[in-house]
């Protein structure tokens, strides 16, 4: 009787692990503007146009034979130039020459990285044009020639644009001020009152309850008040430049000016009411001698 015998031969398993990473892929640049800029006001403006670099990164698998995995850097540039559009170049803006962006780009996780800006200055002006547009647009430069640069990106979004408008012209306001106090014959007091500003009064300054308030004070305490409405009744304060005198209730025995001298002070428009072009000389102060 034969005997079969059996030999078991270890067989060795090589288990090739291949490690992931984030791995940039097809970068893009795109481009974005200011939006509208007010071109009729003082002061130097400019439109600044951003230039980004977005990437498509994703989990990928390493490669041995891969040279290019795991990149993290790219060259990238781009030129660009200016369309003029409805605007004007040398009236409305700066003719800024065509030029270029380059940069090498280092790859990260948030997917965006900066290119660069362009700034084209704004050329102020006096005239009501209506909205005027100029465009910064982006391009590739050549992949040869004297001007060539290494670029490793496509073009996103190649235009923004820019919308000049004229600022809306401003209101003229009404300013409420007390020229004068004086003293009449009998003790009794004198307001004159005026409408200095170069814009009309509004009918609510004229609201009986919560319309422009006029309060005095004499040597410190509260002596009276009253709404406009009670003061102009025929509202000739709405018209700019125009001013109106008030005798201080000359029949009121409780506001009865007192012998002897007085500090005054009316305060006109004491709650806000009414928006004027001077708020700080609502108040007027006098002093004054009774001799009863």
């Amino acid at each position: 009787m034969r005997t079969a015998r059996f030999s078991i031969t270890a067989i060795g398993v090589l288990i090739v692990l291949f490690v992931g990473v984030a791995q940039a892929q097809s970068p893009k640049v795109f481009i974005t503007g200011p939006g509208e800029i007010v071109d009729n006001l003082s002061g130097p403006k400019k439109a600044i146009f951003t230039v980004h670099v977005i990437f498509n990164f994703t989990g990928t698998t390493c490669l041995p034979d891969d040279p290019n995995c795991g990149k993290k850097t790219f060259p990238i540039c781009v030129d660009y130039h200016v369309d003029p559009g409805t605007a004007t170049a040398g009236e409305d803006f700066v003719n800024v020459p065509p030029g270029r962006l380059s940069k090498v780009v280092e790859f990260s996780e948030e997917g965006e990285s900066p290119l660069g800006t362009i700034e084209i200055p704004i050329i102020q002006d006096k005239v009501n044009e209506g909205p005027e547009t100029f465009s910064v647009v982006i391009t590739l430069p050549t992949a040869s020639g004297p001007n060539a640069c290494v670029n490793e990106a496509a073009i996103d979004t190649s235009t923004a644009e820019v919308t000049l408008i004229d600022a809306p012209p401003t209101q003229a306001k009404p300013d409420l001020k007390m020229s004068a106090i004086r003293l009449l014959k009998g003790c009794q007091i004198e307001l004159t009152i005026a409408n200095a500003g170069q814009g009309a009064l509004p009918d609510s300054a004229y609201n009986a309850t919560n319309g422009v308030a006029i309060q005095m004070k004499r040597n410190g305490a509260a002596w009276g008040g009253i709404r406009l409405a009670g003061v102009d009744p025929a509202k000739k304060l709405k018209t700019a430049g125009a001013s109106i005198k008030h005798i201080w209730f000359p029949s009121a025995s409780n506001l009865k000016l007192p012998a002897g001298k007085h500090t005054i002070s009316v305060t006109i428009d004491r709650f806000n009411a009414v928006t004027e072009s001077n708020e700080n000389n609502n108040t007027t102060t006098s002093r004054v001698f009774c001799g009863r």
